[in-house]
C-alpha cells in the first residue's frame, strides 16, 4: 500500500488508542479511513527474568518475549501471535479498544508472551481478522564497549563512546546530573537519540560540572525508523519487526565527571527506558504523531 494511505490508517487507529499500552495520537480533521489495511509493529527481546503474578515472585529464567500493536481503520481482532513456532491465542495476551489492539507486555507473566527456548533468530507471525503478517530477524551483536577514561572523565574534557555492532541502529540514552550544596538535584544532559554509527561524542562544554553520567545503549535490528520506510514483514498491510539486544547492550553504565558529587555520595537511580517507550519512539520516527 502507499505510504500516504498507511499514514492515514495508522493515525486513525492510534487516535482511538491502545488499551493496554496506552498509546494515543492526534489527526487532521480532513483525514478519513479507507479500506481494511492494517499496520502491525512487533518488538522482541531476550530477558533474564520475569515476574510471576500467580506466585508473586521473580523467576530467574532466560526467556524470549514479544510485544506490539495492531491497528486498522476497522476494529481489529487478533486470532493469534506466533513466536518461533509457539502460538499465543488466549485473550489475556490482548488488550482491545475501538480501532486498535495491543499484545504482549513487559515484566509480568500474566500477559507477557514468553518462551524459554532462547534463540538469536526470531520468527513472528501475527494473524488478525484483516489478514496475516510474518517476518524474521536476528539478534544484533554488541561488543567492545569503551570510553575515554576508565570510570571517570575530567571536568570539561570531551568524552567519546565506542563499540562494535552489526545493529541496524542504536537507541542511545544519556543523563548527566549533579547535586548542589543544598542537596538539590540538577540535570545537565538529556540525550535521547538514534544513531547508525559505532561511536558517539560528548563535548567538553557539556561536561563542565562535578557529577555523573549514566548511559543506556540498546542495539536494534529491524527497519531504520524514518518516515516512509517500508516494513520488513510480509502479508496483509504493513508490518515492522524489531529485535532488541538488551542482554549485551549497555544498561546503567555510570561514569564520574570531575570530582563526582562533593555533596552526596549516592547516585540517583537510572532506569532503562521501557519497551513501550522504545516502541513509541520508533513509531514517531516512522512518521506517526504519537502522544
Amino acid at each position: 500500500m502507499n505510504c500516504k494511505l498507511l499514514k492515514v490508517v495508522v493515525l486513525l487507529g492510534f487516535c482511538l488508542s491502545i488499551f493496554v499500552l496506552g498509546i494515543g495520537c492526534s489527526k487532521d480533521e480532513d483525514e478519513t479511513p479507507s479500506g481494511t489495511e492494517q499496520f502491525i509493529i512487533v518488538f522482541g527481546y531476550i530477558n533474564d527474568s520475569y515476574f510471576d503474578e500467580a506466585g508473586d515472585s521473580t523467576v530467574y529464567m532466560q526467556n524470549l518475549s514479544v510485544y506490539g500493536a495492531a491497528i486498522s481503520s476497522g476494529i481489529p481482532t487478533i486470532n493469534y501471535v506466533k513466536l518461533n513456532g509457539q502460538t499465543f491465542s488466549d485473550s489475556r495476551y490482548f488488550g482491545y479498544s475501538e480501532g486498535a489492539v495491543s499484545f504482549g507486555g513487559e515484566g509480568s507473566i500474566d500477559g507477557i508472551m514468553i518462551i524459554d527456548t532462547v534463540n538469536t533468530n526470531i520468527s513472528v507471525e501475527v494473524k488478525t481478522n484483516f489478514g496475516t503478517v510474518s517476518g524474521t530477524s536476528t539478534l544484533p551483536t554488541f561488543e567492545n564497549f569503551s570510553h575515554t577514561g576508565i570510570d571517570s572523565v575530567p571536568k570539561g574534557q570531551p568524552l567519546t563512546l565506542t563499540w562494535t555492532s552489526n545493529a541496524t541502529y542504536i537507541d542511545l540514552y544519556i543523563t548527566g546530573y549533579y547535586y548542589d550544596s543544598t542537596y538539590d538535584y540538577h540535570n545537565t544532559i538529556s540525550i535521547d537519540t538514534t544513531i547508525t554509527t559505532d561511536t558517539f561524542a560528548i563535548s567538553g562544554a557539556s561536561l563542565n560540572y562535578d557529577g555523573y553520567l549514566q548511559i543506556d545503549i540498546t542495539p536494534m535490528r529491524g527497519v531504520l525508523p524514518q518516515a516512509g520506510a517500508a516494513g520488513n514483514m510480509t502479508g496483509t498491510g504493513a508490518g515492522y519487526l524489531y529485535y532488541e539486544n538488551r542482554r549485551d547492550g549497555v544498561d546503567y553504565q555510570s561514569i564520574q565527571v570531575g570530582s563526582g558529587n562533593p555533596w552526596l555520595s549516592r547516585q540517583v537511580p537510572f532506569e532503562r527506558p521501557s519497551g513501550l517507550e522504545r516502541m513509541k519512539k520508533a513509531m514517531r520516527m516512522l512518521g506517526y504523531n504519537i502522544e
